[in-house]
């Protein structure tokens, strides 16, 4: 979504954000996620995970009846409206970092935040 170029720029990076149509966003992943729900190889039951930006599109994802989703795990990111949030049926897993740090990576806790969303969606998608 992103430049390349701007990998080591996040306000340029960021900028490109501002040009994203969001309703198309949304329907692309909600389309993609009734795809993998459909797939011969699925289980049916389809969870999403997302950083930052992505967070967000996890939790925008999870408001959608047509998503139907087994469960979601955002890092971090925009939370739906409150108006969208008794629409979310999926098991939510929602991991945060210190808001006092401007560290995006912590090596030490990645690892544990990894493992129990892993967990969180063995135990949603494999029941």
């Amino acid at each position: 979504m992103t430049s390349a170029a701007h990998r080591n720029d996040d306000y340029k990076g960021g900028q490109l954000f501002n040009r994203v149509d969001r309703n198309k966003l949304t329907q692309d992943f909600a389309a993609a996620a009734q795809w993998l729900k459909a797939h011969p190889l699925s289980s049916g039951k389809v969870c999403v995970t997302g950083f930052c930006f992505g967070g967000g599109v996890s939790d925008t994802l999870a408001t959608l009846p047509g998503a139907d989703l087994a469960a979601a795990a955002p890092f971090y990111g925009g939370a739906p409206a409150l108006t969208e949030v008794p629409k979310i049926k999926a098991a939510i897993l929602v991991h945060h970092g210190a808001l006092a740090t401007p560290e995006r990576y912590n090596k030490n806790t990645a690892p544990q935040a990894w493992s129990r969303t892993i967990e969180w969606f063995n135990q949603d998608a494999r029941s």
